[in-house]
């Protein structure tokens, strides 16, 4: 039987480094009209690559959103999370994301060690940093 929709609202396809806890997944649930359901449980779970969700079940505000925060696991690769509501169309309902290798930002030397010389603004490109230095006064 029929008894509302599960879509989709935010948080798919994202890519992060292994590890990261990524932006809220969020569904609405709603009825046949289109109006939101609230007080139903959403059930999340992790059906793909590892990680991890929280909570596993999480009830419909006002505006009939269950909302679920997914960490990725230490594993590079797509891992999935799935949001289930029986009864309902659209459930289940997959995220995915894609777990990276990420970059690690390490300072290897520098860092105002020099008196007379400042730095100023910090750009990063293509894994690098540049910053941009001026001389002090000279005495």
């Amino acid at each position: 039987m029929y008894q509302g929709l599960l879509t989709s609202l935010s948080g798919n396809n994202q890519s992060a480094p292994a590890g990261t806890v990524l932006q809220p997944y969020q569904v609405k649930v709603s009825d046949q009209n289109g109006s939101p359901i609230s007080g139903v449980y959403v059930h999340w779970q992790v059906t793909a690559g590892g990680g991890s969700v929280a909570p596993d079940s999480a009830v419909t505000d006002a505006a009939g959103i269950s909302t679920a925060i997914a960490t990725l696991g230490g594993s590079v690769g797509v891992q999935s999370v799935t949001a289930t509501l029986s009864g309902y169309s659209g459930s289940p309902l997959a995220f995915n994301s894609q777990a990276t290798t990420g970059a690690a930002f390490s300072v290897l030397a520098g860092g105002n060690n020099v008196p007379e010389r400042y730095t100023s603004d910090l750009w990063v490109a293509d894994g690098y940093a540049y910053t941009g230095t001026w001389y002090g006064p000279r005495t």
